[in-house]
């Protein structure tokens, strides 16, 4: 790479519309929750680093040059980052929000806070939005006199939530949790369940209709549904159908792009934080016939899905 020289600087402010048109270009070719403003951020950068390696006695046009990196950083920023930028700005203003309401009450706001300050995308989406709070730790909460199903259950009916058509499951890794609030509200439940030792059995059929008794859904580790077999994916297997037929929606956790989190023959690339091959597990639960998951990137399985 050569120097830094003065007359780069007038490039990159000269080149600004034409990163402008570009992303423009770009976008047209994208979902419409991609943001142009972050198109044209992110292709500044390229901008930058096409001004400083442009050499002049090639003989090309600087925007002929500069074309492919500008192009080149929206892609990548696009491909690093899976959220789609409609969702990043929204994660901007829910933060800006949050913030705002901590300087107010001078501690963390909650969800309805949230909800009150920000207003919700109902309307404008023209669809129903859900919401899934976990009980976590409930037992070692309820042990420092800090039971939290009761309050749980006043919230959930103070927000027309307490029926089993609502759009909002109460989730918890403990059984004992989930049987008390079953009495307080009538909001469904799922059973949480990793893959190591659990304290209900979701490995037989009869194991998994004894959860049936206090949960309307289970949630296992997602290897519980497609367990991972010499380095891949192996096949699905029998819990989906089980829990169905005891009458359990399935929601599996937490699906997760990068490499660390994938079996062996999924990863792609060395880096750990490198995505892989997470369309396969996608797919595979889809067609397990998961009722939903989790993920960290719910763009990729919306996509994936179909």
């Amino acid at each position: 790479m050569r120097p830094h020289s003065a007359t780069e600087n007038p490039r990159v402010v000269a080149g600004i519309p034409f990163v402008e048109q570009l992303a423009r270009r770009v976008a047209a070719t994208m979902p419409h929750s991609i943001d142009i403003g972050d198109l044209v951020q992110d292709g500044v950068l390229g901008l930058i680093d096409a001004a400083k390696r442009f050499d002049e006695g090639r003989g090309i046009k600087f925007e002929t040059f500069a074309e492919r990196r500008v192009r080149g950083a929206m892609i990548d920023a696009l491909r690093k980052d899976a959220w789609p930028r409609g969702v990043r700005r929204q994660r901007r203003e829910i933060e800006a929000a949050r913030e705002e309401l901590r300087r107010e009450h001078g501690c963390e706001p909650s969800l309805a806070d949230l909800a009150a300050k920000i207003g919700s995308d109902e309307k404008r989406l023209g669809r129903t939005i859900g919401t899934y709070p976990e009980m976590k730790h409930p037992s070692y909460f309820a042990g420092l006199g800090l039971p939290m199903e009761q309050r749980l259950a006043d919230a959930l009916k103070a927000y027309d939530l307490d029926s089993k058509s609502a759009p909002v499951f109460v989730q918890c890794f403990e059984v004992g949790p989930l049987k008390t609030i079953g009495v307080m509200t009538k909001a469904r439940r799922v059973m949480l369940v990793g893959s190591g030792a659990a304290p209900v059995d979701v490995k037989s059929a009869a194991g998994i209709k004894a959860i049936a008794a206090f949960a309307e859904g289970l949630g296992p580790e997602w290897p519980l549904v497609i367990p991972t077999v010499d380095g891949g994916l192996g096949a699905a297997t029998s819990l989906v159908a089980d829990a169905h037929a005891a009458g359990l929606a399935v929601h599996p956790w937490t699906v997760r792009a990068e490499n660390a989190f994938l079996p062996a023959k999924l990863r792609r690339g060395a880096a750990p934080a490198e995505h892989g091959d997470v369309d396969a597990v996608y797919k595979a639960l889809f067609g397990a016939r998961i009722d939903g998951l989790f993920s960290d990137f719910p763009a990729l399985a919306v996509k994936a899905r179909g």
